[in-house]
């Protein structure tokens, strides 16, 4: 998911999916559209092909599916990657959920939302900052997808909301929908620093 050529400061060597399907709803999902199976059942993961290593989760659905909060499978899966010395780039769009679970991740961990305008499930905004300055609090890395972005008001609104709560905020364009991307991504180039990167 991270490349190299965005400058982005984590670059992770391996990604991990919980689960085999997602049922957040997100209506950009590139996943989605050509995903078949619609029963949410656990991945079974091979933890000895993980030693040492910055392991993305979750890459194409989302760790915490609607209705199975209470699994704890996100508890479990890190705690079994951390026994093995690996470092944990976590990627939600449930900052409610992230929160009750932020005690698992260590001060070497990145954890982060993923924010879209169109996606019907994001958190709450007082949710999402309450989730990052706890995170902060306890030393754990932070970062927030932006993405995709559809127009230039929304994104900056979101970074100037969380530009000062995060490490850093990665910004990418809607792959599946037309729009004039490289407008908006001009007019964007004013806030990409050290903390903005745009896809």
């Amino acid at each position: 998911m991270f490349e190299k050529k965005y400058n982005i400061p984590v670059v992770c060597d391996a990604y991990i999916d919980l689960y085999n399907a997602c049922n957040i709803g997100c209506k950009h999902c590139k996943f989605e559209r050509v995903r078949c199976e619609r029963i949410i059942k656990e991945n079974e993961i091979d933890y000895g092909i993980y030693n040492s290593k910055k392991i993305l989760i979750c890459y194409s659905v989302d760790p915490y599916p609607l209705g199975f909060e209470d699994e704890k499978r996100v508890v479990k899966v890190i705690g079994e990657l951390h026994k093995r010395n690996n470092t944990i780039v976590f990627l939600t769009r449930r900052a409610e959920c992230l929160m009750q679970d932020l005690n698992i991740f260590s001060t070497n961990d990145w954890v982060g939302v993923s924010i879209s305008e169109a996606c019907e499930q994001n958190s709450e905004i007082i949710d999402i900052k309450q989730m990052y300055r706890v995170a902060k609090n306890k030393g754990v890395n932070t970062w927030m997808s932006l993405e995709p972005i559809r127009n230039l008001e929304f994104a900056e609104y979101i970074i100037k909301e969380f530009i000062n709560l995060v490490d850093f905020i990665r910004v990418g364009k809607d792959d599946l929908n037309v729009c004039d991307w490289n407008s908006i991504r001009d007019k964007l180039k004013k806030y990409e620093c050290e903390k903005v990167f745009l896809k």
